[in-house]
């Protein structure tokens, strides 16, 4: 996560309603995205509810081998969970480790302010997060997202596919309003 990316979600976190809902899916670490949303929730002081949303599987890193020297030299032997939150240990925070889509059983339709989505980036994964996150949404409410670039094709689609207007104000981050009136009715 870039530093442009962390103040646009510490931006938006900071418009949240007292008392509202944010929801995480995706956290790995907890050193860009969630931080910089529970930096915004903490600076508003309005008590709104950050959920962190992931599976916290070791496996990320077989995937991804390239991250591992950089994190152990930081963080030792802990476990992703562990690291999460030892990143996170500042800002008050909700874990649910469990896979995203299920998770969204877990929530009222129309009772979140602020979706963040940065978990499996396949188009399946993504195009399901979307459907059944999408109704959780308060009216109004704008729908965030990364790694909206070249690189992950999938995640590209299925936004494309549900949102009439996406904005992509740095390389990797999308915003999306969720007001009907930007959701396609031909949707997967």
């Amino acid at each position: 996560m870039t530093h442009a990316e962390s103040e646009i979600l510490e931006g938006a976190a900071k418009q949240v309603p007292p008392g509202g809902t944010v929801v995480e899916l995706g956290c790995l670490h907890g050193a860009g995205s969630s931080r910089a949303i529970g930096r915004g929730l903490a600076h508003a002081g309005n008590r709104a509810r950050h959920i962190c949303i992931d599976l916290w599987d070791e496996s990320f890193y077989a995937r991804r081998p390239d991250k591992m020297p950089r994190l152990r030299k930081r963080f030792g032997n802990l476990t992703l969970l562990q690291m999460f939150e030892s990143n996170m240990r500042a800002y008050p925070h909700v874990t649910m480790r469990m896979d995203s889509v299920p998770a969204a059983r877990e929530f009222a339709d129309g009772t979140v302010d602020m979706i963040f989505i940065d978990s499996d980036h396949s188009y399946e994964h993504v195009r399901d997060e979307l459907k059944v996150w999408l109704p959780k949404m308060k009216p109004g409410a704008v729908m965030h997202g990364h790694d909206y670039w070249d690189e992950e094709p999938g995640v590209i689609k299925a936004v494309n596919e549900v949102f009439k207007v996406v904005d992509n104000p740095t390389r990797c981050l999308w915003v999306a309003a969720t007001a009907p009136e930007n959701i396609k009715e031909d949707r997967p």
